[in-house]
């Protein structure tokens, strides 16, 4: 298994572990964490603190959230984060877009 999908399967489990009431709501690459998933500021900090326990240094919470504005929280932008690069071209799913892949574990 690549490190990315080990990274989705582990970003999938923290999301869920933040927010229960997502239940076994599908999450998707192309998601936004606000937009789409229903999470807050407080949650957002709290998945970051998560995702740094888990990872470690490659994972750089304040560079991902620098680059919010570009990047709208998307789950894929979390996803490159983790592996030490800060995506940049990871836009979300626009409410009402058709979206591609569930990644749901």
């Amino acid at each position: 298994m690549a490190a990315s999908e080990d990274h989705v399967k582990l970003l999938v489990s923290l999301i869920r572990d933040v927010k229960p009431s997502l239940g076994s709501t599908p999450i998707k690459l192309e998601d936004s964490l606000v937009e789409n998933l229903g999470l807050d500021s407080l949650d957002i900090m709290q998945l970051a603190r998560k995702i740094r326990r888990n990872v470690g240094p490659t994972f750089d919470p304040q560079a991902w959230a620098a680059n919010h504005l570009i990047h709208k929280y998307a789950i894929k932008s979390l996803v490159d984060a983790m592996g030490g690069t800060v995506a940049l071209d990871s836009q979300p799913n626009v409410a009402g877009r058709e979206v591609q892949r569930d990644v749901a574990v």
